[in-house]
């Protein structure tokens, strides 16, 4: 059960939708401690998830797993930005999400 900061994110995003997507990219979110922006290595164009995106996904749950948990952000392109870290950039979409 998330808690907290993780929480406030997974209900923005559940209750406001893309919206929220669109505002992390246009304020240029940082990634955090509970936040975690990916994109799939291949598009999700694959007939199954790419092994890039099989490796990545356990590395990066298990990163929230010895704090209060996070929230991973699939379909944002992010990019170190000079004093806040990976941040936001543009949507990504993933190609056959059903798939993904």
């Amino acid at each position: 059960m998330l808690a907290g900061r993780p929480q406030d994110i997974f209900e923005r995003i559940l209750g406001e939708g893309e919206t929220a997507i669109d505002e992390f990219i246009d304020t240029r979110q940082s990634e955090e401690f509970f936040l975690d922006f990916k994109r799939p290595t291949d598009d999700g164009s694959g007939s199954k998830l790419h092994s890039g995106d099989r490796e990545n996904s356990p590395k990066a749950i298990s990163g929230f797993g010895n704090s209060e948990g996070g929230v991973i952000v699939w379909g944002v392109y992010c990019s170190p930005a000079v004093d806040y870290g990976d941040v936001a950039r543009a949507k990504h979409p993933i190609l056959n999400i059903q798939r993904f």
